[in-house]
């Protein structure tokens, strides 16, 4: 089926090329899927619940927060959990989470802040 050097080559080349091809296609809806996950999915959790944006009792602010945290909007949580330790300065996982919220924007000094305070809300 095949009888020269050149048609192994253009064999070889061509097998080659469709392996290509199936990994490009592969690696295309991969970063398709990890946008819809990252971005698209968190954005409509987020406009999709009505009682995200009108919270009144520490919980909602409390579930805002988290709703937030998980969509990666950092800023927006911090201010959920200050709404909260307003409401209600005893929570100590409000603490943690505003902890972690700070941790991950970077704000390392704000991180050993809160956890001092978390401390001492949990030793009274």
């Amino acid at each position: 089926w095949i009888t020269s050097w050149y048609e192994v080559c253009v064999y070889n080349y061509y097998k080659e090329r469709r392996k290509r091809m199936k990994n490009g296609v592969v690696m295309y809806l991969f970063s398709r899927i990890t946008f819809m996950v990252a971005f698209i999915v968190p954005g409509f959790i987020i406009l999709l619940s009505p009682a995200l944006l009108f919270a009144d009792t520490a919980e909602e602010w409390f579930n805002r927060g988290k709703d937030f945290h998980k969509a990666g909007a950092y800023e927006k949580a911090i201010e959920s959990y200050q709404q909260v330790i307003k409401l209600k300065p005893d929570n100590v996982k409000v603490h943690y989470n505003l902890g972690a919220a700070y941790f991950k924007l970077g704000m390392y000094t704000k991180v050993a802040d809160v956890y001092r305070q978390a401390i001492k809300v949990q030793s009274r």
